[in-house]
Formats: structure tokens, sequence, C-alpha cells
């Protein structure tokens, strides 16, 4: 019998001073990991080992200063980087310049695992755009673009996945008095096609059925609440069919 190749996930820590280290913690000691992927965590151990206790759980942490040091363990292993972190630098709702930085450089390090052909997935904890930016001049509007860029994916959608509904998104990362100004025709196009790809190859669905949603109350109720259902969105799906 084969024994089926356990995934590798990369988890990134996201901000520090935030709910990352906790997120990642309770997430990790909610089911048995061990018998359906190899966690390994980019971030600070002061962080998680922070939250270990304020939590009282009762896990173990192992270190790794090498990524090759990776190992099929029951810890949970962590991998900071080369960017080291203090307890004032991690210290809650107050992330320092150099965390900042840090958490950047986690996300790097974990598409770089993936792309190298190392891990199989990364899993990505909240970070704080508002302070990447005034910190460490961030010039990305959330993870989506980040992680395209580094990538260099150039036609992409955020997609959030449930066990039987996926819901693509047109617009993200923006003030919801600019979406009706931000919807197109070929926005709109382009977020069907991604997502019928992606259903079919990633999801193994072989005829993936797509529902658009409106904009307005009732979907505009034929112009009453307003026109982009009209003018924008029916056109985009009448070209897309």
């Amino acid at each position: 019998m084969t024994v089926a190749k356990k995934p590798k996930v990369v988890i990134t820590m996201g901000d520090p001073s935030g709910v990352g280290p906790e997120v990642i913690l309770k997430g990790l000691t909610s089911f048995n990991w061990e018998d359906s992927c190899l966690p390994i965590v980019i971030g600070s151990p002061l962080a998680l080992e922070r939250e270990r206790k304020n939590l009282g759980l009762d896990c173990s942490f192992e270190i790794i200063d090498e990524i090759s040091r990776f190992s099929h363990t029951k810890s949970i292993q962590i991998f900071p980087g080369d960017i080291k972190l203090s307890s004032e630098d991690i210290a809650y709702r107050n992330l320092s310049e150099v965390g900042a930085r840090a958490v950047i450089e986690w996300i790097k390090i974990a598409v770089s695992l993936v792309t190298d052909g190392f891990a199989d997935a990364v899993c990505t904890a909240p970070l704080n755009k508002a302070v990447l930016k005034n910190k460490a001049n961030f010039k990305y509007p959330g993870h989506t673009e980040f992680l395209a860029y580094l990538t260099n994916t150039k036609r992409f959608v955020m997609m959030l996945a449930g066990e039987r509904l996926r819901v693509s998104l047109v617009t993200i990362h923006c003030p919801l008095a600019r979406v009706p100004e931000l919807l197109s025709v070929e926005g709109i196009i382009d977020t069907i096609q991604i997502t019928a790809k992606a259903l079919s190859k990633d999801f193994g669905i072989e005829k993936p059925r797509l529902a658009v949603a409106g904009l307005n109350p009732h979907a505009g109720e034929d112009g009453k609440f307003g026109t982009e259902e009209t003018e924008i969105i029916a056109p985009a799906i009448e070209k897309a069919s």
C-alpha cells in the first residue's frame, strides 16, 4: 500500500503583536494535524510562546534555524528567519519598525518555499496593513496583491472557500464607496473566467455552476435602485456565457 504524502504547509504569523499567533495556535490545536499535513510556522518564537502561555495550551515548539532542518515531528516547528525580534518589538498593538519588516520578510520566505518546491501551500495569518504601510512602506493593499506580485501572477482573484460555497470577489481592499466606480464589464468577465478555471482545476468540479451577485438592493430593480446591474453586470454575464 502506498502511503499518501502529507503536504507541507507554511504558515506565516502575520502581525506578531496582533491576533496572528493566537489564530495559529488555536488552529493547530483544534485538530490532529499530524494526520493531514506537516505545518511549519514562519514567525516570532517569542510571540508564539507568549500566546501559548496566555491560552494555557499544552503544545510544544521546536525552533529551527535552517529550513533544511525541518523534520517530521509532533512539535510545532518555527522558522524565525534572519530578522530576530525582541519582546519589545512584538508588544501588543505596538509593532516596531523592525517587526513590520519581519512580517513582510516572513511572507517572502513562505512564498519562496513553495515556488522552490520545498512546501506545498501557504497559509497566512492576519496582518496590520496600516502599520506595514507606515513603518515599512508596504505599498500593497493586502496579502492577495502581494502574493500575486511575489509569484508574478497577472490575473488573480480573492476567493473565500467553504465546503460547499466558494465566493470570488470582483473588487477587493477598497472603500465601499468606491466599488461602483471600480466595476467594469472586463473586470467581471475576468473574475468569472478565473473562478471557473479554478473550480475545475483546483477543486475538481467538472461543470462548475456560477452565480453573479448584484450590487444594489434587489439587483437594482431594473434601474430603480441603481443601474450597475443593467449597464455593467448583466452585459458581463452575457459576454462570459
